[in-house]
């Protein structure tokens, strides 16, 4: 019996190394392969600097597996600077995002269903047409779509409409049924500022212009450079852009939720100026 169990011990220690002579050889191989595969990931004229930098410092780690779990780790850092590279917001951030949207967008159609519903019957009564504006927009990868908006004016409009429509404006009321558009999936809560058709160059898909990686937003960047809503600076059409472009190159977390925070706080101190302002007596001129 004794004899029988000291020779499983070296027939299993002597499997044991040549398992491990084996991996020492086919491992090494295996993690080079992924390691061109995440290369092949990567732009063309990144390729080959990376290509150097990575297999340096695989070679400077201890133990083939180490080095396989490193070539391992590259595949998903390959996708990420290819995505940064190409203008793509990263897969796990873009699910966050709808994650966000359609729990905040449900939220606000509920929330502010009676005001909806007011603003309809208004808007109906006072301008005399369809409440609801489909105003055409380029999407995300230039999928046109129908954007909705209460409509704030028409041709002919008395003055009553007049004042209706620029306090829907001045409290961003005109874009609640954006929500809808949200929840379609054409429209995020943050994003760029929605493209107008004759923006978009049909000619070829290289040509689309950067922003249109991220789908358009019913908040957009340009927000941030305002301070006041009664005081709402003039911005060119480039700046707006520019504004959209940096947006789709930084795109966060951090600064979707500082984007959505300081339209929060505009709005808010808008109605605290209107509030007090109501609240205030007039004086009586002589």
């Amino acid at each position: 019996m004794a004899r029988m169990t000291f020779l499983i011990a070296v027939l299993s220690s002597f499997a044991s190394k040549l398992a491990a002579n084996e991996a020492q050889g086919w491992i090494p191989r295996l993690a080079e392969r992924v390691l061109i595969r995440a290369v092949q990931k990567l732009p063309d004229e990144h390729r080959e600097r990376y290509a150097e930098e990575w297999r340096a410092h695989m070679r400077e780690l201890p133990g083939c597996l180490a080095g396989l779990a490193f070539a391992i780790g590259l595949l998903s850092a390959a996708s990420r600077i290819a995505n940064l590279q190409a203008g793509r917001p990263p897969k796990f951030l873009l699910a966050y995002k709808r994650s966000f949207d359609i729990t905040f967008a449900s939220f606000a159609i509920v929330v502010s269903a009676p005001a909806f519903l007011l603003a309809l019957a208004l808007v109906k009564l006072l301008i005399r047409r369809a409440a609801l504006a489909k105003l055409p927009r380029v999407g995300r990868n230039g999928h046109v779509f129908h954007c909705l908006r209460f409509r704030t004016h028409d041709e002919g409009a008395d003055e009553n409409s007049s004042k209706f429509g620029s306090l829907l404006r001045r409290y961003a009321l005109h874009v609640l049924p954006e929500f809808f558009n949200v929840l379609k999936g054409q429209m995020s809560i943050i994003g760029p500022t929605p493209t107008l058709p004759w923006e978009l160059d049909a000619s070829a898909d290289a040509d689309r212009p950067p922003w249109l990686a991220a789908k358009p937003g019913v908040v957009s960047p340009w927000v941030m450079a305002i301070d006041s809503l009664d005081n709402v600076p003039r911005l060119s059409y480039g700046d707006i852009r520019e504004m959209d472009i940096q947006y789709v190159s930084n795109m966060s977390l951090w600064v979707d939720s500082r984007i959505f925070l300081h339209a929060v706080w505009l709005s808010a101190l808008a109605v605290a100026a209107d509030a007090i302002s109501a609240l205030t007596p007039r004086r009586r001129t002589a």
